[in-house]
């Protein structure tokens, strides 16, 4: 009744959509966002790459006590690793805001502390 008078006050040019119609297209951005929601939480691959760098300097820092230089760090680590560090103070500020233990002592020098 309701879509006859539409259809009439439309003038009949366009037809309205099918319900059922509507349901899928609704079902299809339901699912696209849920499956845009699943990809945003798995770790992409250079989520994965930071990762296994972050780890590969926290063993490097660890097994030196006495500290390391910035440059050697950045050589073991890429390495080791096999990907570039392309910005080493951003790289360790996260890591020493990540991990406590880790000081910059003085210039370009990094040290573990695990007290």
């Amino acid at each position: 009744m309701i879509y006859k008078r539409l259809r009439e006050l439309d003038g009949g040019k366009d037809k309205l959509p099918n319900l059922r119609e509507l349901a899928a297209q609704e079902n299809k951005i339901a699912l696209s966002t849920r499956e845009k929601e699943i990809q945003r939480n798995t770790m992409s691959n250079t989520d994965e790459k930071r990762l296994k760098q972050r780890e590969a300097a926290i063993e490097i820092l660890e097994s030196h006590p006495e500290g390391v230089k910035s440059v050697d760090l950045k050589r073991h680590v890429e390495g080791e690793v096999g990907e570039e560090i392309t910005n080493m103070t951003t790289f360790m500020q996260t890591l020493m805001n990540k991990v406590p233990g880790i000081v910059k002592v003085s210039r370009g020098f990094y040290q573990y502390n695990s007290k």
